[in-house]
């Protein structure tokens, strides 16, 4: 018996950023801490640049968007320390109501 195991999530790249996401979101108990290198900052972006199911097919997902985005998904973190790797100019603008939810800075935006 021990103290449990903390637990990080580092995922890299868009695809494996918005599953890492949804499984801390989903498993607050079991992810202590989220890190994501070159994530979205919308789903908005894999329509704007053109994106077919083929390239992206988890991002398709019926009814996703309709439903939420990388911005509502990043809140169900919250508390826990959440890190952007890398972050576009994308990600600092649409995430930045981030701020108000991580006011001790947990959340952190890190070239």
């Amino acid at each position: 018996k021990g103290s449990p195991a903390h637990i990080s999530l580092v995922a890299i790249g868009p695809r494996a950023s918005l599953f890492a996401l949804i499984a801390a979101g989903l498993e607050p108990q079991a992810i202590d801490a989220v890190e994501l290198r070159d994530s979205l900052g919308s789903l908005k972006e894999v329509i704007e640049q053109s994106q077919g199911v083929n390239q992206a097919p988890e991002q398709f997902c019926f009814g996703l968007l309709e439903q939420t985005d990388i911005l509502q998904l990043a809140t169900l973190v919250a508390p826990r320390p959440l890190r952007f790797i890398n972050p576009s100019d994308r990600v600092q603008k649409e995430l930045s109501p981030l701020k108000t939810v991580y006011p001790k800075t947990d959340l952190q935006f890190a070239p």
